[in-house]
């Protein structure tokens, strides 16, 4: 049969379906917020590392920089490398190796992202009274949320669900909860400043499989409650006998590909008489990669609506 390729979800055909989506929610947007030495969550915003000719300025930073360049501040605005790092941070390994053109810094307010995601008070800038684990974070740790990626599993959720069934199967790198500072890019297979050579630098941050699963399984309990709020003591609807749309998991990649057969099948194929020795090493190299857990055996995850 002919492969239809299409722009947008709503544009197949009404059937049902199995969706695969691999590596894809890694690359979608994050919003990143950061704890400050006050106590209070800020969003970490994108601005350029403008160079400022105050004489003050410059004669504090020649001690630091015998090029003379200073890197300057908006007011108000806190460069997130003056602040304590946290242990999970992804881009002190090859910091400032050259000076960068962007920078992250802290606003001196919420932002709408901080307030929605986060649900930090606009006047008083702590969380919701029921977040505690916001509150225990210390300063310089780090929360990344991808809403456009929770928006996603909820569309195929739907999708599924308005289309007489299927399931979806989610692979991906990352942990059932926030990793941390985990937004790196890549270029040429080696790991770089996420802000460095803005379009050129593939751009990747490690998926909260929780908070992917919460957005599926948040479908139902929302589903059901405003239905039984609009139901009359006559309705004979029973919302308890729909076949709910419920996500699993994550197992770990290694846990799924043994509990599907790999390893079996990978040996059947080096037994075959016409598998070279070469070709047997090739395919146990494999599936090392993909099972070893230093490799992609626990770093990948699986989630299954």
């Amino acid at each position: 049969e002919q492969l239809q390729s299409f722009s947008e979800q709503k544009q197949t055909n009404k059937m049902p379906a199995f969706i695969l989506c691999q590596e894809m929610i890694d690359a979608l947007p994050i919003h990143s917020f950061q704890k400050t030495t006050d106590g209070v969550w800020r969003e970490r915003l994108v601005d350029v590392a403008m160079k400022e000719e105050d004489e003050i300025l410059q004669q504090e930073e020649s001690k630091h920089n015998p090029h003379g360049h200073v890197i300057g501040h908006r007011k108000g605005y806190t460069n997130v490398d003056d602040l304590p790092q946290s242990s999970s941070s992804s881009s002190s390994s090859d910091k400032k190796e050259k000076k960068q053109r962007f920078r992250f810094v802290l606003p001196p307010d919420t932002t709408p992202a901080l307030r929605t995601l986060l649900h930090v008070d606009e006047k008083t800038g702590k969380t919701h009274s029921s977040i505690t684990y916001l509150d225990d974070a210390a300063p310089g740790d780090i929360i990344e949320v991808n809403p456009d990626g929770m928006m996603l599993v909820q569309d195929m959720a739907a999708f599924i669900e308005d289309n007489g069934g299927g399931a979806a199967l989610i692979i991906d790198y990352g942990e059932e909860g926030s990793g941390g500072d985990t937004l790196r890019g890549f270029k040429k297979h080696k790991q770089v400043h996420p802000l460095s050579l803005p379009g050129w630098v593939d751009v990747t941050a490690d998926v909260d499989f929780g908070a992917l699963k919460m957005a599926v399984n948040s479908r139902k309990q929302q589903r059901t409650s405003s239905t039984s709020s609009s139901q009359t003591p006559d309705d004979t609807t029973n919302t308890s006998k729909e076949d709910p749309i419920v996500a699993f998991g994550p197992i770990s990649h290694c846990h799924f590909l043994a509990s599907m057969g790999a390893p079996d099948r990978v040996v059947r194929l080096i037994e075959q008489d016409d598998t070279t020795d070469e070709q047997a090493q090739e395919l146990f190299d494999a599936l090392e990669r993909l099972m070893h857990p230093d490799q992609m055996g626990e770093r990948y995850k699986v989630l299954a609506i």
